[in-house]
């Protein structure tokens, strides 16, 4: 009975967060329903915070392992924030990302416009041309940051998930071969599918970004919160 107590009160936060799930999904595939990228994002923080409580919850019952409640909602957020990210990178029209609208190489000029406008390889090329633009007011602040610090952040939540669910990433140099290989892998999505630019900036930025989390998690400081936050024994 007493386990059960807990299994009740966590069961509200689950129930919710799988109708958030369910409506989210709807709005995915329906194309009347049109979310603003930063609803978006605050709607995946608030059902991972439900998620999280309920799991938190559902910890403190008696002969519950804490470690796989924790493990099996973090798989959950991981797989959420894997959704967003395609969505943002290959999906979403306010990106103007397209999926699979475009298939490059069946269209000569198409292939020929993209190269020329959306294909870089020269590292920093477009760093710089976000800073000119500023400078000489071409472009909003806002702008620049969106694109910027947008990719500084976009890959920093794999420095939290790849560690826990693959061993050799708990290493700085597998971590960054690893997430270097997933923006890799969307980069040629992009360009195979004509749907946003291939760019060796997106690859430096995103792994830099990453790269920057995973030293953070590792301070001393934040492997003690994490421990608290993420318990692995039962807290009854």
């Amino acid at each position: 009975m007493h386990k059960l107590k807990y299994i009740l009160i966590s069961l509200p936060f689950y129930l919710t967060a799988a109708l958030g799930i369910a409506l989210d999904l709807i709005a995915m595939i329906h194309p009347s329903i049109v979310m603003d990228p930063k609803g978006k994002v605050a709607l995946l923080g608030m059902l991972c915070l439900l998620i999280y409580i309920g799991s938190r919850i559902l910890c403190k019952a008696p002969s519950v392992n804490a470690n796989r409640v924790m493990k099996a909602s973090f798989l959950l957020f991981f797989a959420m924030y894997l959704r967003l990210l395609l969505s943002f990178t290959l999906f979403d029209p306010m990106f103007g990302r397209y999926g699979t609208a475009n298939f490059i190489f069946s269209d000569q000029a198409l292939l020929e416009d993209y190269l020329a406008n959306s294909f870089n390889i020269i590292p920093f090329a477009t760093v710089t041309e976000y800073v000119k633009a500023f400078a000489d007011q071409s472009m909003k602040l806002s702008a620049v940051v969106t694109n910027l610090f947008g990719n500084l952040a976009a890959l920093a939540p794999m420095a939290l998930f790849l560690p826990m669910f693959i061993r050799k990433c708990n290493h700085l140099k597998y971590f960054l071969l690893f997430t270097a290989g997933v923006v890799v892998l969307i980069e040629l999505l992009q360009m195979i599918f004509a749907t946003g630019s291939c760019d060796i900036d997106d690859l430096i930025l995103n792994v830099a970004g990453a790269a920057a989390a995973f030293a953070l998690l590792k301070t001393k400081s934040m492997q003690k919160l994490m421990k608290i936050l993420i318990p692995t024994k039962s807290e009854a």
